[in-house]
């Protein structure tokens, strides 16, 4: 894959042999390319891409499947109010490989890299986006594609408040306060 910048805008040109091994500006996780726009749909694979390319401008590993998927789940979770600057900014400020030792010590996968990049993110920002919606949107995600209907209607399945009484009846209380 080349990334040539034609104005302010950068151009993929994917050529067809693709590799394994990664190298500076090459995505190995092309399937990871296909579940985003299947799951989620064009504009977040675009933006996904968009962040990845502005905040590390092709490095190594900044194209990995946790990454892509990670930087995914924070565009769903918080949409518009997830600054595309700031997040160039403050997160860009740490390297791939940083990204990738912080996420170790956090939860396995593409949430332990969208915890990492929300933590710098949220830097020295009195708001901050909040955590909780992060991790409600991995709930919402398992309710609406683990659990069966049980009645014919899907009305109540696609219902926010349903899914939720779904959810609170799957797993049991763990005597944590509800936030």
């Amino acid at each position: 894959m080349r990334l040539r910048r034609y104005g302010a805008n950068p151009v993929f040109h994917v050529r067809r042999r693709r590799g394994s091994s990664q190298a500076l500006g090459r995505i190995c996780a092309v399937s990871t390319l296909e579940y985003i726009h299947q799951r989620h749909g064009f504009h977040v694979l675009d933006r996904t891409l968009r962040l990845c390319v502005g905040t590390w401008e092709g490095e190594v590993n900044s194209f990995s499947t946790n990454m892509l998927r990670g930087v995914a789940r924070l565009i769903v979770a918080y949409g518009d109010e997830m600054n595309d600057d700031i997040f160039k900014e403050k997160v860009g400020f740490f390297s791939p490989g940083d990204i990738k030792r912080i996420a170790s010590g956090l939860v396995e996968g593409a949430l332990g890299y969208a915890e990492a990049m929300l933590d710098a993110y949220n830097k020295k920002m009195k708001p901050g986006l909040p955590w909780t919606k992060l991790h409600a949107q991995e709930s919402v995600t398992l309710v609406r594609h683990r659990t069966p209907i049980a009645s014919g209607d899907e009305s109540d399945a696609s219902n926010p408040d349903t899914q939720q009484q779904i959810l609170d009846e799957k797993q049991p209380s763990q005597g944590m306060p509800d936030v």
